[in-house]
């Protein structure tokens, strides 16, 4: 997978496509356990005192490749996913 900055709106995408492998693992969550922090605010956890149910996710990997060049065996597949999250 790959982190991009979108320049026009300052917001950023995590692209993941096949890779070769032999990378480091990307992180799951980009900003650590700030990001997972900010899930337990949007859910509500940290609220009631339970954000520690999250943290985990601020070291978690994500099972992709961090900055891996993308596969050169035939034709890759395209997938748009919007979580809806922000």
């Amino acid at each position: 997978s790959r982190l991009v900055s979108l320049p026009s709106t300052g917001g950023r995408a995590r692209c993941f496509y096949p890779a070769e492998p032999g990378h480091a693992e990307a992180p799951y969550l980009t900003d650590g356990l700030e990001g997972s922090n900010g899930l337990a605010s949007l859910v509500g956890f940290r609220q009631v005192g339970c954000a520690f149910l999250l943290e985990h996710l601020g070291t978690a990997g994500s099972g992709c490749g961090e900055n891996a060049p993308p596969s050169t065996d035939g034709r890759l597949p395209v997938l748009v996913y919007s979580h809806g999250f922000g």
